[in-house]
């Protein structure tokens, strides 16, 4: 295929106007962007009907890893954790096949309504840790993520979740809201046995699924907010030797 560029680059040798050479270089550029809108995944947009996530896995040092070193048939169990924000899930809503797919598609509608049964309003441990949300009757559920295999060898620690691609130490967070809202506070966790500070200053516009991103602002502190629109997120598998 020759590209716009190309095609502007030629002499004019042959019985063609240059208004038809601008309009192949139109038609060729509009021909790209949908390749680009097929193969590309989708944009970071909590209210889609169904959201396509490239997963990587990656090694403790943030390198790809061999087909061999990963686990075989795995998929992506999505859960709740109703009122927190960190947690372990009760109940399994959503099962995705990985196995060997470079790109995995989401369904956001059937979630958000089996992940919005299960919203409760903010627990007496997550008030303890520091967070306020208000309106205080605001029910919410973080979308969990755990990762199933059928077999792996030798032992192994793992780390799952969804990530900015283009800087992964940022981590994103899919939360039900069943109304808009504000969640602020400051928390502190133990984290691979080091304290860290999470500044939450989240506004939520409206009803549904939203995705929180995690930045780091520091080595031992970050900022959680609503994440920009146009960011396309990455399901990031980092995997460790025990």
């Amino acid at each position: 295929m020759t590209s716009a560029a190309e095609t502007a680059g030629k002499p004019v040798t042959e019985l063609i106007s240059s208004r038809t050479v601008v309009n192949c270089g139109i038609v060729v550029v509009s021909l790209v962007a949908m390749l680009a809108a097929c193969t590309a995944p989708s944009r970071l947009s909590a209210g889609s009907d169904s959201i396509s996530v490239a997963v990587r896995f990656v090694n403790s040092a943030g390198d790809p890893i061999l087909a061999d070193d990963r686990p075989v048939d795995a998929s992506l169990l999505l859960g709740a954790i109703a009122g927190e924000i960190a947690g372990s899930q009760n109940r399994t809503l959503q099962t995705v096949r990985i196995a060997e797919l470079p790109t995995i598609e989401i369904n956001l509608r059937s979630l958000s309504s089996a992940i919005g049964q299960q919203a409760a309003t903010l627990t007496s441990s997550g008030v303890a840790a520091g967070l306020q949300v208000t309106p205080a009757d605001t029910k919410f559920t973080r979308v969990s993520t755990f990762l199933k295999w059928r077999k792996w060898r030798g032992r192994h620690s793992l780390q799952i979740g969804f990530a900015d691609p283009d800087d992964d130490s940022s981590t994103l967070t899919l939360v039900y809201f069943d109304r808009p809202c504000r969640l602020t506070g400051t928390v502190e966790r133990l984290y691979r046995g080091e304290k860290e500070t999470f500044v939450y200053d989240v506004t939520i516009e409206k009803a549904g699924l939203s995705w929180l991103i995690t930045i780091p602002k520091g080595s031992t502190e970050s900022v959680v907010r609503v994440a920009p629109a146009l960011m396309r997120p990455i399901l990031l598998i980092q995997v460790g030797t025990e």
